[in-house]
């Protein structure tokens, strides 16, 4: 398996015309973000348009959606996929290079929206490392009740806005990495990717859906995990807020992999037109 067959593989694979149109759906959204900071009349800057960018409602009920969009697209099964994968020794390779690519597609998503609001803000945002007045209204004031003053005051003791963003830029992949694994582990069980979308898709809204539920459950969401400002008292105090949430989407990615190469040894691709 030689780095020049899996770069060839991946480029054939994410050359689409659909994947284009896409990301560039995904670069409107994003440009809309910067729009709505603009009307603000108190001091924002940079890392401001990124949490906007990377927030909760846009990175769970929109840039997952054009992600898994692009996933879909990546994973077809016609008989094309089905030359590109005769050319391998085996199953297990071809997972292995499906993680990979999955891996790399979360790193260039979220990279190419890291771009945009670099291009969107010079000569217009500050790019100083402090927080900002609007961070503070956004995060502790009346517009979010998801997170307390307390919380707020201490998680900007422990980070500055460019690690908070770092940071939100590694679990925003993680998070990506995971929906992706998701997808593909369930594509090679079903065999059919409408069904692995709509499953992949159904899973993600349930996590939205009982994150705001005390308890145990909502604990092991992904919206409570993906976003440091959504650490506990307990956890900022603890100083675990970063290492929990990397156990957490460690953990996860792992055990997704096991199964995938699990199911891929015991069950046959299945390709366009094939019964």
């Amino acid at each position: 398996m030689t780095m020049k067959k899996i770069f060839n593989y991946f480029i054939l694979k994410i050359s689409s015309f659909k994947i284009g149109i896409v990301i560039l759906v995904a670069l409107i959204y994003q440009f809309t973000q910067f729009l709505n900071l603009i009307p603000y009349k108190i001091k924002y800057n940079f890392y401001d348009l990124h949490m906007n960018s990377l927030g909760y409602l846009p990175l769970f009920y929109m840039i997952s959606l054009f992600y898994l969009i692009i996933i879909y697209q990546v994973c077809n099964n016609d008989n094309f996929s089905k030359y590109l994968f005769l050319k391998f020794k085996s199953r297990t390779q071809v997972f292995t290079i499906n993680v990979l690519m999955i891996f790399v597609i979360s790193l260039i998503f979220v990279g190419i929206i890291n771009l945009a609001c670099i291009i969107e803000s010079i000569g217009n945002i500050s790019f100083e490392n402090t927080w900002s007045q609007y961070f503070f209204k956004v995060m502790s004031g009346t517009i979010n009740s998801f997170h307390s003053s307390e919380e707020i005051k201490i998680l900007t003791t422990k980070l500055t806005p460019l690690s908070f963003v770092l940071y939100n830029n590694l679990f925003a992949i993680a998070y990506l990495f995971l929906i992706g694994l998701m997808f593909i582990v369930s594509n090679i069980l079903f065999k059919k990717r409408m069904l692995s979308f709509t499953f992949t898709m159904a899973i993600n809204v349930g996590s939205l859906a009982v994150d705001s539920i005390p308890g145990i459950v909502a604990n092991l969401t992904f919206t409570k995990n993906v976003f440091v400002a959504n650490a506990t008292l307990e956890q900022l105090k603890n100083n675990i807020f970063i290492t929990s949430r990397l156990l957490y989407f460690g953990v996860l990615i792992v055990s997704l992999i096991v199964i995938g190469n699990i199911l891929t040894k015991k069950l046959d691709y299945k390709f366009q037109g094939e019964k």
